[in-house]
């Protein structure tokens, strides 16, 4: 199970007119456990209008520097508007020690990098361009990258500086949905986007880092794929998912649910997800996002069969495996027996 550490914000910047960039000051008992790869991300835990809110939000700087994450304001989003309008420095927040997948890794030998973005998905994408420019003299970067306008498109300063800054290390196509701007796209990250980029890469590119909406990572991976590259070099993170199609099967199941070395049992009337069964009998189980987004939530099924109605994580062999997200599991079998340690 994730493990929360309680640290103060030490500075929060707006980034623009709907979004917050939080500094946590780190102690020094606290170094080693929140050290962190590029591309990772902490869950965030506060008590809103009486109510425990857990949010995972991706570490938007490198290793080398404080660790911050970027938050933007989204509609009805209950922390993202509660972090956009409330927190400030001095104030203490849950922390999740640093967890993830969607990773780089540093190499040796120089490499570039490419990346497409959208949105605030470019928040892990920063903590990576930025540790790819620094380890290595010899590394590259090209980053694709999409929002509505300037003004509403997170780091574009700091972006725009580094673009100066690693002038023959980093090359940005900067693409407008609802701004039409010289020297960039008019639209979103298509397959004309795609292609164009394709069609003018003319180096190796050791991996690609694909972090938005579903439609721009299924649209690029494809196209991606249909060009030669190998999978297994293509890595992505949902940043926007449309809603789970989860329907009640009015069954009862009997879960058997094993935490922290703990076994409970309860019924499961109302074709919920394993993890909402779980909350709803208050059993203190590891998640986060809720969407099938993150990975804090996995378990393994030891008895039993359920069903998974997304899955952008888990590999079609860690699935074989019976490694399942709780937060999208429907159980199918009379009753099942799932393990959140074992994983």
């Amino acid at each position: 199970m994730s493990r929360f550490y309680s640290l103060e914000v030490e500075r929060i910047d707006h980034n623009t007119s709907n979004s917050v960039l939080i500094r946590f000051r780190i102690p020094q008992s606290f170094t080693e456990a929140f050290h962190f790869v590029p591309g990772q991300y902490v869950t965030l835990e506060k008590t809103i209008d009486e109510k425990n809110v857990r949010r995972s939000y991706s570490i938007c700087s490198s290793p080398k520097e404080p660790l911050e994450v970027g938050i933007k304001k989204v509609s009805n989003g209950v922390f993202s508007t509660y972090a956009n309008t409330k927190i400030k420095a001095g104030d203490f927040l849950e922390v999740s020690v640093p967890e993830g997948r969607f990773v780089y890794q540093e190499k040796v030998t120089a490499e570039k990098i490419t990346a497409f973005a959208a949105g605030s998905g470019i928040t892990p994408i920063m903590s990576i361009l930025k540790s790819v420019l620094t380890s290595n003299p010899g590394n590259k970067f090209h980053l694709v990258y999409g929002n509505k306008t300037p003004e509403e498109t997170m780091f574009y300063q700091e972006l725009k500086a580094l673009e100066k800054e690693f002038a023959e290390r980093l090359s940005i196509t900067w693409v407008y949905s609802r701004s039409d701007e010289t020297g960039a796209f008019f639209g979103r990250i298509d397959q004309d986007v795609v292609k164009n980029y394709l069609n003018n890469e003319t180096e190796k590119v050791s991996s690609y880092f694909l972090c938005g909406p579903e439609q721009m990572i299924d649209t690029t991976a494809e196209l991606l794929k249909e060009k030669g590259v190998d999978p297994s070099v293509i890595l992505y993170e949902l940043f926007l998912t449309g809603a789970p199609n989860i329907i009640a099967s009015g069954d009862k199941n009997e879960l058997t649910i094993i935490c922290d070395d703990v076994s409970h049992t309860l019924e499961n009337k109302e074709g919920k997800t394993i993890l909402e069964a779980a909350l709803q009998e208050k059993i203190e189980v590891p998640y986060s996002c809720q969407g099938g987004v993150c990975s804090s939530c996995i378990a393994r099924i030891e008895e039993g069969t359920a069903t998974m109605e997304s899955n952008q994580i888990l590999s079609d062999d860690e699935v074989e495996e019976g490694l399942i997200l709780t937060c999208q599991a429907i159980v199918t079998s009379p009753s099942i027996r799932v393990n959140f340690d074992d994983v």
